[in-house]
């Protein structure tokens, strides 16, 4: 989804680890797409109610613009 420029915002866990971060934030830079970091992936995973989540993509532009 990121490469058909599908995704408004990518949520990326404060605690993921670095080689993460840079592979995500270089992708997202690629295809200028916004990356929040405010998070850590415990926060991230109870919201959607999953465990060990780190990166979540939304494709969502309303609700992208609400978390922003």
């Amino acid at each position: 989804k990121l490469r058909k420029k599908q995704l408004y915002l990518i949520l990326l866990a404060s605690d993921a680890s670095d080689n993460t971060k840079k592979k995500i934030n270089d992708k997202a830079k690629t295809y200028e797409t916004k990356v929040i970091e405010t998070y850590d992936s415990q926060t991230i995973s109870i919201s959607i109610g999953k465990s060990n989540i780190k990166v979540i993509g939304i494709t969502d532009e309303g609700f992208s613009k609400i978390i922003d």
